[in-house]
C-alpha cells in the first residue's frame, strides 16, 4: 500500500455513479511524499486544489479565507462542499 501511495494518481474512490467511472471517481492523493498527517483520506491536491473540490487536499492556500477560495475556485453553488466531495458523502451515506 505504501508503494501505491507514492505512485500519482495512482488510488481512486469510486463513487455510486460507478457505471460512469472514468469521469467520476475521485482521485486520492497520492501526488505529494508520504509524510505525517497527510494520507489517501484527502483528494489529490494537483487535481483539486484550485478547484470547487478544494476541502478535502492536504493543505491549505496561506493568507485566503474560505471565502475568497470559493470565489477562486468557480462560486460552485455548493459553497465549500465541492461536487467531487458531495459525491463521496453521497456514496457513502
Amino acid at each position: 500500500m505504501l508503494k501505491i501511495n507514492k505512485t500519482t494518481i495512482s488510488l481512486s474512490f469510486l463513487n455510486n455513479d460507478y457505471i460512469n467511472y472514468k469521469n467520476k471517481s475521485v482521485i486520492l492523493e497520492t501526488s505529494i511524499p508520504y509524510k505525517e498527517s497527510s494520507s489517501i483520506s484527502h483528494v489529490d491536491m494537483s487535481t483539486y486544489g484550485k478547484t470547487s473540490d478544494f476541502l478535502m487536499v492536504f493543505g491549505a492556500i496561506p493568507g485566503k479565507t474560505y471565502e475568497e477560495i470559493i470565489e477562486m475556485s468557480g462560486n460552485y453553488t455548493g459553497g465549500m462542499i465541492g461536487p467531487k466531495l458531495k459525491s463521496i458523502l453521497e456514496t457513502i451515506g
